[in-house]
């Protein structure tokens, strides 16, 4: 297993695991992020992600995917802190958002120092076309 980025090849893979992605927009979200913004994965002994993280366009970490047989490895916690020491070390804030029923990423941030801001919550909208 080695550490690397993802690049464009991965758009795809990324694109099937998001829980969120149902759309063209999301495809071309997800390609935009990869190809702008940091990444970071696992890759097995083919060079293939097993695990990945990426950064969204407003600095917070996000897309955190072990793929089910991969997982319980500890993989999510090396990209976590990977990517974590490399935001802080460019002088970005360390940040992520969770959603609040996902009690295992919860938890998994928690062991690892994150702490909650219960003032804040954020949101997603989405605009209708006319």
């Amino acid at each position: 297993m080695s550490l690397s980025s993802l690049d464009e090849l991965h758009v795809s893979l990324v694109n099937q695991t998001w829980k969120f992605s149902n759309s063209d927009e999301a495809l071309v979200m997800i390609r935009n992020m990869i190809l702008n913004f940091p990444s970071c994965c696992v890759l097995d002994d083919e060079g293939q992600p097993v695990s990945w993280i990426l950064v969204y366009d407003y600095c917070a970490m996000g897309m955190l995917y072990t793929l089910p047989e991969h997982r319980g490895k500890g993989y999510a916690k090396v990209l976590i802190c990977s990517m974590a020491r490399r935001l802080h070390a460019e002088g970005y804030p360390v940040y992520t958002f969770i959603e609040e029923e996902n009690t295992l990423s919860h938890r998994l941030f928690t062991k690892l120092g994150f702490t909650e801001a219960p003032s804040y919550r954020g949101a997603w909208f989405e605009f209708n076309e006319f």
